[in-house]
């Protein structure tokens, strides 16, 4: 596991987390599309704080490359780095076609 030693940081995630839970557990069916929509855009400004916050960390980035170098397990670890990579691909720009 990595710690995430910035508090706002830390207060992203939380928030993140409680965020996700109530908008897919306890209140699916109670949302109006406004209303999803409006707990997505700030579930979407999370990851954007947390992916760039975590980015320019640079004590973080060195923890994450030497677990990623070691042979021991890090499953939650990686599991988070992967979901990281998938909400930083949401976080890219798109390209005008």
């Amino acid at each position: 596991m990595v710690t995430i030693t910035d508090e706002a940081v830390l207060t992203k995630v939380h928030q993140n987390y409680h965020l996700t839970f109530l908008k897919d557990v306890v209140l699916p069916r109670a949302l109006d599309d406004s209303s999803f929509a409006s707990l997505n855009q700030i579930a979407f400004l999370n990851n954007v704080h947390i992916m760039s916050s975590l980015s320019n960390d640079g004590e973080y980035l060195q923890v994450r490359r030497i677990r990623a170098q070691s042979n021991e397990p890090c499953h939650t670890a990686n599991g988070y780095a992967n979901r990281a990579a998938i909400a930083a691909e949401t976080l890219r720009p798109r390209r005008a076609a």
